[in-house]
């Protein structure tokens, strides 16, 4: 072979695995990824948005949902949780709550689900959250889960703080980042925000405790994120007997801080929580986002936040351009509505 041939296969050889080459520090997720779901279902409809998305992706064979935990106790999450995995033909995925405080809250989406859609179990059916959380992750090879959190950390607290067990000889802290590669949470506001409801939930103290306890990366879409992409009218247009539309349009028409503005039919909602599906799934996607680090969150006891610069750390949040909301906007809108209707204007 020539000379000048072998230099030519040399150079691409090269400039191949320079272009394959994860970039440092590059946040990549396995396929399937293996999730774990941590949500306030029932009250914010991008709960359902999220789980419905996650829903798809089983489906797709592009996650596995390896549990749920609902931070709410509200009579019905567990049945609404259910039925909307019956829903898509995922009725097996194991749920947990954080507690057996059960109340009723009208303002919730949950009952009109469990009304209307079969399911097989409820609250009182499932274990609390902290237990699952160690059965799950000790079955789980080390550094192999992504946790998922649009809620409060609350259960995550839970965790941390537990004890050995039967189903592991670690702590629930050890266990955490043993376990877990990396935690894509909705929370926070950037650069700073006001008692942001993930970072405060009505728990003082709770997100700094578990900032203060992870060692694993974690990764922020703040709420100006997701206020940043609306959807919701376009659910008018499909299937009225589907979670979707039932959650939205309850929520449209109940939401404490949505209702006024509620002319009989769906809103359009902020995107909180389906974003950062995304980026549990996907992990660095330069289409979707930008993942910012050289910093760490500093959290007050009522969720106040602000990001401080420093030399980086193991936080990190995600920030967009233009061109990637509306990439990310018709990535999570098409899932979403996948199966329930051919043709939706973006």
């Amino acid at each position: 072979m020539k000379i000048k041939n072998i230099l030519q296969i040399l150079i691409l050889s090269f400039t191949f695995i320079s272009c394959s080459s994860p970039k440092k520090n590059e946040i990549k997720t396995q396929q399937p990824a293996k999730i774990i779901f941590d949500t306030d279902f029932g009250s914010a409809a991008d709960d359902l948005g999220a789980l419905i998305m996650l829903n798809h992706l089983q489906n797709q064979g592009e996650c596995t949902i390896l549990g749920i935990m609902s931070y709410f106790e509200e009579n019905s999450v567990i049945a609404a949780i259910d039925a909307v995995n019956t829903f898509y033909g995922n009725d097996d995925i194991p749920i947990a709550i954080k507690s057996r405080n059960y109340y009723e809250d009208t303002t919730h989406y949950n009952k009109i689900i469990a009304d209307q859609f079969p399911h097989d179990i409820t609250n009182a059916d499932v274990p609390l959250a902290v237990e699952a959380y160690r059965k799950i992750l000790s079955e789980q090879e080390d550094h192999s889960v992504v946790l998922l959190a649009v809620a409060p950390l609350g259960n995550i607290k839970d965790l941390i703080d537990s004890k050995p067990d039967k189903y592991s000889k670690l702590t629930g802290k050890e266990l955490l980042n043993t376990k877990v590669k990396f935690i894509s949470d909705m929370g926070g506001e950037y650069p700073e925000g006001k008692q942001e409801w993930n970072f405060s939930g009505n728990a003082p103290g709770v997100t700094k405790y578990v900032l203060a306890n992870i060692d694993i990366p974690i990764i922020f879409s703040g709420a100006e994120i997701g206020d940043k992409i609306k959807i919701g009218n376009e659910f008018n247009e499909i299937d009225h007997h589907t979670p979707l539309y039932q959650g939205f349009y309850y929520c449209s028409s109940h939401a404490p801080w949505i209702k006024d503005k509620f002319q009989g039919k769906i809103l359009d909602m902020s995107t909180y929580d389906e974003t950062s599906v995304s980026f549990a799934i996907h992990g660095d996607n330069d289409k979707y986002w930008t993942r910012n680090s050289g910093g760490i969150f500093e959290v007050q006891d009522n969720g106040d936040c602000k990001w401080i610069k420093k030399e980086p750390s193991n936080q990190s949040y995600l920030s967009m351009t233009p061109q990637q909301r509306e990439n990310a906007r018709k990535y999570i809108l098409d899932l979403m509505v996948k199966n329930l209707k051919k043709e939706i204007i973006h």
